[in-house]
């Protein structure tokens, strides 16, 4: 082999390095980018997996609250303000809590915080996803939803009035027999609005307070709402 020849033979091996070094360099950058990509992906994911799962829990939540209405006002109440005080009266309330983490565990999730305030309508959660694909903590997400049945702002008819006891007329004879007193009336009917529309409610004059007709059948058509 001659000299011409070995030197040309370096002179293409020297070429061909830095093309080789280039293409490896491209190669790794791709692999690289490809690896962020998928893993910018991932987290995504996971971050609208942990919303929904929020999501679902609030209006689990508020879905519990409505569901547990008919229990909680069972034994009737004598004024409308009554109402709210009888669903808990407070703000950080745990109706409904259990299907709220009912419905986080089937959307991949831990409840981690619940509160229902009542005065505001407000179910209000947090949660965190169970597992995660990607290094770091794993994703949590809050919600709020609200069960459009506003306990603190019932109202009943206006023209609706209790009944009221008649005196006794005067009589010449206090030692007349006059028989039996007279029995109570009847349960009178009349309507409240919570929020969801007219509610047919009847007041019972022997034990003077007011009771739901159908509660039950009324907040099953009800539908909760998200709110944040």
């Amino acid at each position: 082999m001659d000299e011409q020849t070995t030197t040309g033979r370096r002179r293409s091996d020297a070429g061909a390095t830095p093309v080789t070094v280039v293409i490896g360099i491209g190669i790794l950058v791709a692999l690289f980018a490809g690896v962020i990509t998928t893993m910018g992906a991932v987290a995504s994911n996971e971050s609208s997996g942990a919303q929904h799962a929020a999501d679902a829990a609030a209006l689990g939540g508020a879905r519990g609250v409505l569901d547990d209405l008919p229990t909680d006002l069972l034994l009737g109440f004598t004024t409308p303000a009554d109402i709210p005080l009888m669903v808990g009266g407070g703000t950080c309330l745990q109706n409904g809590r259990n299907e709220a983490a009912r419905l986080a565990s089937a959307n991949g999730a831990n409840l981690t915080s619940y509160c229902f305030n009542v005065w505001a309508d407000e179910v209000s959660v947090s949660v965190k996803l169970r597992s995660t694909a990607v290094s770091g903590d794993k994703v949590s997400a809050k919600a709020e939803a609200e069960t459009t049945f506003t306990a603190d702002e019932c109202r009943i008819d206006p023209g609706f009035e209790l009944p009221t006891e008649e005196p006794d007329p005067p009589g010449d004879d206090e030692d007349e027999d006059e028989g039996p007193p007279p029995l109570p009336p009847g349960p009178m009917s009349t309507w409240i609005n919570c929020g969801i529309g007219r509610q047919v409610i009847e007041f019972r004059p022997l034990v003077g307070r007011f009771f739901f007709r159908e509660l039950a059948d009324d907040v099953e058509d009800v539908d909760p709402r998200l709110t944040k």
